[in-house]
């Protein structure tokens, strides 16, 4: 058996600390918090240019319109309409026209929205976000 034999005339290197961060990580760290702050100033003004749109949904019997509802970027209705043939139908066939033309309008806007932000996050969804 071999024993190992220390030179005393080398010096003993320091250890390296586990606990500090190197610097391509940390600098990689600060590019991506620059980022985030970048995306955040973007989604503001998607936000902003959001809440200016006009987004309508209509229901109607194939013939015309009988309800129409306005929304804005937001998800704030801002108009209903209700024609007056809607007050001859029946009460059921009114909820469903207003029930369709609010999710058509809804659906418009958040359509949108994920179109407007997906150009802005590339494709990557956050929840909360937005």
């Amino acid at each position: 058996m071999r024993k190992k034999i220390k030179n005393k005339n080398t010096k003993k290197q320091p250890s390296k600390s586990k606990n500090k961060t190197p610097g391509n990580v940390q600098g990689g760290l600060v590019s991506l918090i620059r980022e985030a702050k970048k995306m955040q100033k973007k989604i503001e003004v998607i936000k902003d240019s959001l809440k200016e749109n006009i987004y309508v949904g209509e229901a109607g019997d194939g013939e015309e319109i009988i309800v129409k509802v306005t929304f804005n970027g937001e998800l704030e209705m801002t108009e209903l309409s209700i024609s007056e043939k809607a007050y001859e139908e029946d009460k059921d066939m009114l909820n469903d026209l207003i029930l369709n033309a609010t999710n058509k309008a809804i659906k418009e806007v958040n359509e949108e929205k994920d179109g407007k932000m997906s150009g802005v996050t590339s494709g990557f969804a956050f929840p909360g976000l937005f």
